[in-house]
């Protein structure tokens, strides 16, 4: 137990009963785990109970567990084990981390900065990664704080359940990819409208360059417009190939 005082549940929910109190340094035999990994089953007194599993440290591989459905009590379905991408990246500040790619989610830890953690899945809007830490849990992070230093991102299946709902990546010409949820314009500055977006991962044929070098006339699918050049980094081809414009 890693924090002062943790209940004990009946049942893997914040709603249901509390069966007793743990605090911090105290060790219980672990018997099984959620689907998600965001609980741990413990015998407590000769008790088997729920506890969040954030507030507490393991000493071995979570997924060694079985999953229990926290209902009958018996075993369930386990989910098919993660599989290896190839994709790894470093966490770039102290992250919380998820049950789902939502902020609405359980919280169910976190990784501190520095920390390398395999990358094994991305949501449909390419702002959370799926990763896998060296402990064996999964959770969801925000893919902004998590840099790439080994793979490639097109590698990165989506694992939030949803179909992608992108433009064909382009194949001819100078190519860049967005790092950041992007915003393109009808013009090169912040005063023109915007016209369409390109997720964070999106490929982009760039067609041009401003004169002061912050803007990229890029086509993303069936739109031709301009986008904030230092949130892209080229993929195909490079700078000093593209033509500077202001058309």
């Amino acid at each position: 137990v890693n924090t002062s005082r943790l209940n004990v549940r009946s049942a893997p929910t914040v709603g249901n009963n509390i069966q007793t109190t743990i605090g911090r340094g105290q060790s219980f035999p672990a018997t099984g785990r959620t689907g998600d990994n965001a609980w741990i089953q413990l015998t407590v007194n000769g008790q088997s109970g729920w506890s969040s599993a954030q507030y507490l440290g393991l000493s071995g591989d979570i997924n060694a567990l079985p999953v229990i459905d926290g209902q009958g009590g018996g075993e369930a379905p386990a989910p098919p084990p993660p599989q290896p991408t190839g994709v790894r990246g470093q966490v770039l500040t102290n992250l919380r981390l998820r049950a789902e790619p939502t902020t609405r989610a359980a919280q169910v830890g976190g990784v501190r900065w520095g920390e390398t953690v395999d990358i094994i899945g991305r949501s449909n809007n390419h702002a959370w990664y799926q990763i896998m830490r060296a402990n064996g849990q999964t959770a969801w992070a925000f893919a902004t704080w998590i840099r790439i230093i080994e793979g490639n991102f097109d590698a990165l299946p989506y694992t939030d359940g949803s179909q992608p709902v992108t433009a064909p990546p382009p194949t001819e010409g100078i190519v860049a990819q967005a790092y950041g949820n992007m915003v393109i314009r009808n013009g090169p500055g912040l005063q023109y409208a915007r016209i369409s977006k390109a997720q964070w991962g999106t490929r982009v044929q760039v067609l041009g360059i401003s004169p002061n070098g912050q803007w990229l006339k890029v086509r993303h699918g069936d739109v031709v417009g301009w986008s904030s050049a230092p949130w892209y980094r080229f993929v195909q081809g490079s700078l000093t190939d593209v033509p500077v414009t202001n058309q």
